[in-house]
């Protein structure tokens, strides 16, 4: 049985980190907030989940990677992340990582970028019945598309979806962006054939065939008595068809952008939410008197076609949670999805390795390149080095707190064997 170091104050940050974070919101606020008679969103266990990871991602109580000093023992703690998808502060990382596993799977050709909008009429609906709306508003843009392709091209086409919840602005803006393969399968030869020009198909086209397939799902879900339906909708069969008529009445928004070759760009943007919070940290410009205030960009003043212009809002701390943790996806639920030969090609996965390989290469596999690269670039200095003596640090092991650990030496990738803890 070896020592364990002491353990540092559990509130200790992580030392890189923004001018503001969503967990300094929550350090400040949370508690006021859930007894706060202003708050408008119904609590679940999905917010309290989400609001915890965050407080406690990269503090002691996590545990933390221990390096030392072998010259004047000066220490360094790497604390673990929350890897929680709606954590402000650890979900680039985890987004980096998503994207670059979406790469190695895209066809080597041209991809579109489209964008389906739940329209403005259906969004208290799914507000109440998220799960079924949001899985309906995946399969009816799949199916839109993919049927096109096999008409029009006799081809199975890939598709990435991503749902997106929020606007710019925080507010409730249920939306999809696709990443769609310019060409795919063809299904009479086998073969991976390319779409010639930039040129997908008319958005107008989309938009009808959309509504069409959504509403007629929707009708579905209510024969099938499955819908919550708020306010008139609850009164019968007649005021949900006119409510399905009034929607025929609406611009269903559809956007279809021209292909573009660097799927790496398509797929950054697309996915920049798949892993994190919808707010970006670094847009949160100040946290004050029980006000917060964040960038946005303001499309609504902006003129179509042109880069949208940056606006600011200030929003009392129930305010702004109450738009912020609306959009906490439920627990398991899948915001990403894949289509097409897209859904083949994800569903290959690599062998699983045996119990004693992966318990081994969980600890020889730890590699922290990618964090000593990101905070050279960032503070200009070496992140595993000691200040003190200008030497390497030595790896001494990870620490997980309140369970009971045995000693194991093992080689390390940053020189001499070493005793690390592991928890039994």
């Amino acid at each position: 049985m070896c020592n364990q170091p002491a353990i540092p104050s559990p509130q200790s940050p992580y030392k890189y980190q923004k001018k503001h974070r969503l967990a300094d919101i929550y350090q400040l606020y949370w508690k006021e907030y859930l007894k706060n008679k202003n708050r408008k969103l119904y609590l679940q266990d999905c917010h309290f989940h989400a609001v915890s990871k965050s407080l406690h991602c990269r503090t002691g109580k996590l545990g933390y990677h221990l390096f030392a000093c072998q010259t004047c023992q000066e220490k360094k703690y790497l604390y673990h992340s929350c890897k929680h998808r709606f954590c402000g502060t650890c979900g680039v990382v985890e987004t980096y990582r998503w994207a670059e596993k979406r790469l190695a799977h895209l066809l080597d050709i041209k991809h579109h970028h489209v964008v389906f909008t739940l329209p403005a009429g259906l969004r208290s609906l799914a507000q109440v019945n998220s799960k079924l709306i949001y899985d309906l508003f995946f399969r009816a843009t799949s199916e839109v598309l993919l049927d096109w392709f096999s008409y029009k091209h006799g081809i199975q086409s890939g598709i990435v979806s991503v749902l997106h919840t929020a606007g710019s602005d925080l507010k409730y803006h249920p939306h999809l962006h696709l990443i769609v393969a310019a060409g795919g399968k063809d299904l009479h030869r086998g073969q991976v054939v390319e779409l010639q020009g930039d040129y997908l198909c008319r958005a107008a086209h989309l938009k009808r065939r959309f509504r069409w397939v959504f509403e007629k799902g929707l009708l579905e879900l209510y024969e099938q008595k499955k819908l919550v339906l708020p306010g008139t909708l609850s009164l019968g069969r007649r005021y949900f068809l006119s409510y399905l008529k009034k929607l025929n009445a609406t611009d269903w928004v559809v956007s279809v952008q021209p292909s573009l070759s660097d799927r790496k760009q398509i797929v950054g943007y697309v996915g920049r939410y798949t892993k994190r919070a919808c707010l970006s940290e670094s847009r949160i410009s100040r946290i004050t008197a029980g006000m917060v205030s964040f960038s946005y960009k303001d499309y609504k003043n902006s003129l179509p076609g042109e880069k949208p212009k940056q606006a600011s809002m200030c929003l009392p701390y129930a305010a702004f949670l109450d738009r912020l943790l609306q959009h906490v996806p439920g627990k398991g639920y899948r915001m990403v999805r894949y289509y097409g030969c897209y859904a083949n090609r994800v569903g290959k996965q690599a062998p699983a390795a045996t119990a004693s390989t992966t318990s081994m290469s969980e600890w020889q596999g730890a590699d922290f390149s990618g964090f000593e690269s990101h905070w050279q670039q960032v503070y200009g200095e070496q992140a595993l080095a000691c200040k003190t003596c200008q030497q390497p640090y030595h790896y001494q092991g990870q620490y997980f707190p309140g369970k009971p650990s045995t000693g194991a030496t093992i080689s390390y990738g940053y020189g001499q064997a070493i005793t690390t803890w592991n928890s039994s």
